[in-house]
């Protein structure tokens, strides 16, 4: 019980930094280099490869490194980062791994 408990909360914790950094990306996508952006994206990096969410991980990787491209280059980046969490999100939510 006390480990189901633990992963319900990893989970939990996983989702409130996606879902903050993915807004904080989304608020700061812009052309030019942007701190917040490059920190919000590294957060959601280690994040997600702490859960073992490898594609999203690997997706905010790139898009710590480009925290200096233009915004049309930014906003692809975010438009997949979004795509892959998403797809996280509903592996968590199916009954394939747990339901939350």
């Amino acid at each position: 019980m006390m480990v189901l408990h633990w992963i319900y909360a990893s989970i939990d914790l996983f989702v409130s930094y996606a879902e903050e950094a993915i807004k904080v990306m989304s608020d700061h996508c812009k052309d030019g280099a942007d701190e917040d952006w490059k920190k919000a994206a590294h957060r959601l990096k280690g994040s997600a490869a702490n859960l073992g969410a490898v594609q999203l991980s690997a997706l905010s990787a790139r898009a710590e490194e480009g925290h200096a491209l233009d915004k049309l280059e930014k906003q692809m980046l975010l438009d997949s980062v979004r795509g892959s969490y998403h797809h996280v999100r509903e592996l968590i939510q199916s009954d394939l791994i747990f339901n939350i």
